[in-house]
């Protein structure tokens, strides 16, 4: 070995030394931020209105997620723009863990309705776990003397225009009634609110027929007998509504639709820190009061690590895509 030869190997080798002396003073630094995190009020943006299932799911995690962390948690409703509103404020935010985001199906589907997103998901966003996940309930009101799906569709197939649908525009509940519309034939235009309340308000009093709503704001009216549940978008009958078919026993084909609840942070946020609140999240999760709060309301358990659902993240972006498109949403 020649002398310059020598000089490049030596050169190369200190190179080498110096990029893990480097990357292993990251780590140390990134732990010691870990270790003193949470030092001040944790502040969860949700991407829907209050009363939301969303908000719902975002409030009772909280107070566990409080306990666990050692610091108030903060919670800040920012509905509107198909969940980009309050998304769009997190990926911006600073990734130090302090700011939060909880979304549902919003967070994937938008890309397949929006034309220019503000943010990229992949990319300004890290999974933390999801929180849980509940079907729709196709709800009408008591008053429509409408028993049943099949009760519904053939009322829709006589009235000019068809019937109107409840939406948060760009959400799981705009997907599932544009496909409804679709696979049953019948014509239908969607009435866009900012949330469940307002939508479950319209329907009551008649001024809208139908929302697939989530089961969680819904509840108490079925319960009081105010609103009728057709049907839940499962293949499996929810814990919450015993006596409320699945869409597939009452004659809707194709129509399994989840809500998922999800827990975010800036796509930049430390690892060390992401795999702190993920691990506070499951705790609170599991805790057995907790989940009893959540499975009264409907909300099954889906926990995934922060890698796992940053795949599935990727993987539904996709999935949603291919539905909207099925469903005939237009992007905009």
């Amino acid at each position: 070995m020649n002398s310059r030869t020598k000089s490049q190997a030596s050169w190369k080798s200190a190179l080498a030394a110096s990029a893990g002396v480097v990357a292993a003073m990251a780590a140390t630094a990134g732990h010691a931020v870990a270790q003193q995190f949470p030092s001040k009020p944790i502040k969860i943006v949700i991407t829907l209105s209050a009363g939301s299932a969303a908000d719902s799911v975002a409030r009772v995690v909280g107070d566990g997620f409080s306990q666990q962390l050692g610091q108030p948690v903060i919670f800040e409703n920012r509905p509107g723009g198909s969940g980009t509103i309050g998304a769009n404020a997190v990926a911006k935010a600073d990734p130090d863990g302090y700011t939060l985001l909880v979304n549902t199906n919003l967070h994937t589907l938008a890309p397949a309705l929006l034309a220019n997103m503000p943010y990229n998901i992949e990319t300004d966003f890290a999974g933390i776990t999801p929180l849980g996940t509940s079907p729709h309930v196709l709800i009408i009101s008591s008053g429509q003397n409408l028993n049943s799906i099949k009760d519904l569709v053939a009322a829709a197939k006589k009235r000019p225009g068809g019937i109107t649908y409840a939406a948060v525009a760009g959400s799981g509940t705009h997907l599932n009634g544009a496909h409804f519309i679709k696979e049953m034939k019948i014509e239908g235009r969607m009435v866009p609110f900012k949330g469940a309340p307002e939508s479950i308000t319209e329907v009551m009093t008649g001024r809208v027929d139908i929302y697939f709503s989530p089961i969680l704001p819904a509840l108490p009216h079925i319960n009081s007998g105010k609103l009728l549940g057709l049907a839940v978008s499962a293949k499996v009958k929810s814990s919450a509504l015993p006596k409320v078919p699945t869409s597939f026993e009452a004659g809707y084909p194709n129509s399994e639709f989840g809500l998922n609840f999800y827990l975010f942070a800036p796509g930049k946020t430390p690892r060390p820190i992401i795999d702190k609140l993920h691990d506070a999240a499951v705790k609170t999760l599991k805790n057995p009061a907790t989940a009893s709060r959540l499975e009264k309301l409907g909300i099954a358990p889906m926990i995934m690590k922060p890698a796992e659902m940053d795949a599935f993240t990727k993987k539904q972006i996709v999935i949603e895509e291919q539905q909207a498109r099925a469903a005939g949403l237009p992007k905009r």
